[in-house]
């Protein structure tokens, strides 16, 4: 319990309160906004999606300025919030998240990081970089179904040599190499 708490400490819970940012969303908040104690919410909410389908394209027009206004201004406030946080305790937050989720199952639901852009991103396996090379190579165009496309690739890659394989193994080791000093220099530590 005591393990719990502490790992719910150090995961950052405390994002700022998202605005809503589907012109739905937005609607709802108006419509319901300090109106739940008298009604059952079901028949609430069934009246408001009523109201919702019968609205003009001028009213959900300034409902989708509304939430594109939200969009912005809730990567604002997350941006900030990140900020406020040094890149160490968002590592070690996001650390916390992962270790909750494993032994505890929580939250409920997907597990979800924090974003932010000054942690270093991870490096990119053999098998990636030349995944992205092949894709980047033009010879994969939307003349057909992506799966195949992806088969077709991970056989190509399948079938290489050691030899062939190798400039990608290079890449990505130095991709590591260079992630393992910068989490070093950002964390303090290996």
């Amino acid at each position: 319990m005591l393990e719990r708490q502490a790992l719910k400490r150090a995961a950052l819970y405390t994002q700022p309160k998202l605005l809503p940012s589907r012109p739905w969303l937005v609607f709802v908040v108006e419509r319901v906004e300090g109106k739940v104690e008298g009604q059952s919410v079901i028949n609430m909410m069934a009246s408001v999606a009523k109201e919702f389908k019968a609205l003009s394209s001028g009213e959900i027009e300034r409902l989708g300025s509304i939430a594109e206004k939200n969009k912005l201004a809730n990567a604002a406030a997350y941006k900030a919030w990140v900020e406020s946080h040094s890149p160490l305790d968002t590592y070690n937050a996001n650390k916390a998240r992962k270790s909750l989720k494993k032994k505890f199952n929580f939250p409920v639901g997907p597990l979800k990081t924090i974003r932010d852009e000054r942690l270093p991103k991870k490096p990119s396996t053999p098998y990636a970089l030349f995944t992205k090379a092949r894709w980047a190579s033009g010879d994969y165009t939307a003349n057909g179904p992506i799966t195949e496309h992806a088969q077709s690739i991970s056989r190509e890659w399948k079938s290489l040599t050691t030899a062939e394989r190798q400039p990608y193994e290079d890449l990505a080791r130095s991709s590591t190499e260079s992630y393992n000093k910068a989490i070093e220099a950002l964390i303090g530590r290996e």
